[in-house]
Order: structure tokens, then C-alpha cells, then sequence
């Protein structure tokens, strides 16, 4: 089984199958992880912004029974596997249910066991199997049923839903335009990166930025620019540079100290949105060459400047001149994405009762 674009519009990916599997058949076996309580995806800490949704997007792949307070996530590709509900009228029907594996030791053990049980493990305890209701072709999309409770869920949530966006369509001359309150969808973001070159798209906006491949600020030819603080310091620039010079520290052509670049400050926001080890890092356009086919950026780093000893705090820019296009993208800000929307569907998948065991129903 392999993961791509779902066959149902706006689902998203779905699980589709690599060879013939006859009825019957195991198509995937799924560990399970265990949480405990439905408030565990809740998310309301307090460094979050106001206006999101408040239950996590996870709860929409967790695999749980509504008398239980166990819930359990598939941790390989099962996770993809889309719903098709078996009183279906169009003529489309599930292919494929869950059953507890007969082959994992532990998982027939714990079937007989209570969930004190289960909570002493602290690992992967459970295997779910997933097996085809009837023969499943090449290429042909997995479908389970994912419950009357979660199908009605859904139904409701189509026939109450009303658009965050104020306008039908986001267009370019939008995107220099938008606020905290426009409608910068992910799909309209995700369409900006068949546009790279496009100017409308350079400025950051409220909900969207500009990231780029972590290796590229590792290039030798790469200008470093070190942001001082300016409100903690009355240090010149000039006298700045000569006292990193006796400090024999670098302030050569390939080294610039300033107070600030392109209205890049110290304390920018991009600088915040930098998370070490992480394959993207926060950039920003300073020129595009279509021509050449290559940007001229600044990526926003975690290196602490060299100035601190002498004026306090700074910030290091990279400067990368021949960034070529697969090594920039553009991406929502966090918690600004569709996922975040506090009208976002969220519910769990239904674990079906007959399967699901009596021990465990600790909300009855």
C-alpha cells in the first residue's frame, strides 16, 4: 500500500494498493500508540493565539470507541486510508475493515486484559489489521467505514459550513494587501510555489512567509550580516567595526554590521520563527532573477552575532546571491493554516463495538 492524492475531492491523500490482494487479505498491519482521555488534544496553552481551533488535528486520526477514554494512532501509511461509509448510496462502499491482529502476541493478550493494564505498557502495545472485504485491484483506493458517529459528524459539518473567506478567490494583488483577517487559504499558498518568481509573492504577509533549505546558509561564498541592537548601545557603526577589527574579529567585505538590512532589524520576526535542526529555515527575497533562474536571499539564523561582548544583543543574517528555486518555498506562518481554523472538522475514527472489548468500556 502506498500513499497518494485521494480520488475523493478535497480529502486530501489517500492509501491506494501496490498488487492484487484477494479478499480477506491483510493489506496493513498498524502499531498503535496509546493516549489516554480526550483532553489530551485539547490545545490550549497559553503561548497559543486566540481565535484557533481548540482540538488538536491529530483527534481526526486517532481510532477510538465513544465508551473508552483510549485512544489509539496508526503509525505507518494506514494512517491515509480514507472513509467510505457501507450505507452509501452512489455506489461506492468501504473495501476493507479493522480487526485486532491475530499475529501480535501482545494485542491478543491486552484484548483480555483492562486498560490499568494497558497504561503500565509504555510502548507500542497494540496492532490493528486492516483487511480487504472483497478483492482490491491494482491502484484501486482503501477505503474503511469510519463510523455512523463520525459520518454524521461530517454531514453536519458540511451542511453548517460557512467560509472563513471573505472573498471567493484570493488573487495576487491580495497577497501585499492581507491581514490577520484575510483569506490566504493553504491551498492558495501551497499554489504560490508553481509561481516562485512572481513579486506579488515576495513580501511576507500576515499569514504566509518565505523559507529556505538550511543547507544553503552553509556555503562559503555566503555574506555574513550581523544585526546590532541599537536601542542598547550608542556605539557607532564605524567605532563598532574598528573595536571588532582589535578584537580581531572578522569585518572584512564578506562580513557587514549594521543596525539594520531592508528594514531587517535584530529583533525581527524572523528570527523568532527559526527552529534549530529543522530543513527550513526563515528567508527573505532581497531580488529574484527569472533569467538566471536564481534568488539573491537572507536567511534568518540561530547563530548568536559577534558583536554580543561589545554591545549586547544581535541577530546573523546569511546573505545566499544564486539560490536556485527548489531551495525556497513559501509556507503559512505558524498556526495560521487551514488546519488551525477554529471551524475545522475534528473527530476520531470509531473503533466498530463488535471488535472493540468489554474491559475497556471504562466510560459506561
Amino acid at each position: 500500500m502506498y500513499v497518494k492524492k485521494s480520488t475523493i475531492r478535497q480529502a486530501g491523500r489517500g492509501a491506494f494498493a501496490r498488487r492484487f490482494i484477494p479478499k480477506g487479505s491483510v493489506i496493513i498491519s498498524a502499531p498503535l500508540l496509546c493516549t489516554w482521555g480526550r483532553h489530551m488534544f485539547d490545545m490550549n496553552a497559553p503561548y497559543l493565539p486566540e481565535g484557533i481551533n481548540k482540538k488538536h488535528l491529530k483527534l481526526n486520526y486517532q481510532l477510538a470507541h465513544k465508551d473508552s477514554s483510549v485512544f489509539f494512532f496508526p503509525i505507518n501509511t494506514a494512517i491515509a486510508i480514507n472513509h467510505q461509509s457501507a450505507k452509501s448510496k452512489s455506489g461506492n462502499s468501504p473495501n476493507a475493515e479493522m480487526r485486532w491482529s491475530i499475529s501480535d502476541k501482545k494485542s491478543l493478550y491486552y484484548q483480555q486484559r483492562t486498560l490499568e493494564d494497558l497504561k503500565k505498557e509504555h510502548y507500542g502495545t497494540m496492532s490493528m489489521d486492516f483487511v480487504a472485504t472483497r478483492d482490491i485491484y491494482p491502484e484501486e483506493e482503501v477505503f474503511i467505514d469510519y463510523g455512523d458517529e463520525w459520518e454524521h459528524a461530517w454531514n453536519e459539518h458540511v451542511k453548517n459550513f460557512v467560509s472563513p473567506c471573505p472573498l471567493s478567490s484570493m488573487s495576487e494583488k491580495d497577497i501585499g494587501e492581507t491581514n490577520e483577517d484575510s483569506c490566504l487559504t493553504s491551498k492558495f499558498v501551497e499554489s504560490m510555489n508553481d509561481d516562485k518568481f512572481n513579486p506579488n509573492f515576495h513580501n511576507w504577509s500576515e499569514k504566509h512567509f518565505t523559507v529556505c533549505a538550511s543547507y544553503s546558509i552553509e556555503r562559503s561564498e555566503n555574506q555574513i550580516i550581523i544585526l546590532a541592537d541599537k536601542s542598547l548601545t550608542d556605539i557607532s557603526i564605524d567605532r563598532l567595526e574598528s573595536e571588532l577589527s582589535e578584537a580581531e574579529l572578522s569585518s572584512s567585505s564578506d562580513t557587514v554590521i549594521s543596525f539594520s538590512f531592508r528594514d531587517i532589524e535584530y529583533d525581527h520576526e524572523g528570527f523568532s520563527l527559526v527552529h534549530r535542526g529543522r530543513e527550513w529555515y526563515p528567508c527573505y527575497i532581497v531580488n529574484a532573477q527569472r533569467e538566471d533562474n536564481i534568488f539573491d536571499v537572507v536567511v534568518f539564523t540561530a547563530e548568536e552575532g559577534a558583536t554580543e561582548s561589545l554591545v549586547g544583543s544581535s541577530s546573523v543574517l546569511r546573505r545566499v546571491r544564486t539560490l536556485p528555486p527548489h531551495e525556497i518555498k513559501f509556507i503559512h506562518k505558524p498556526y495560521t493554516s487551514d488546519m488551525f481554523w477554529k471551524g475545522a472538522f475534528r473527530h476520531e475514527i470509531r473503533i466498530p463495538d463488535n471488535i472493540f472489548p468489554q474491559l475497556w468500556k471504562d466510560l459506561l
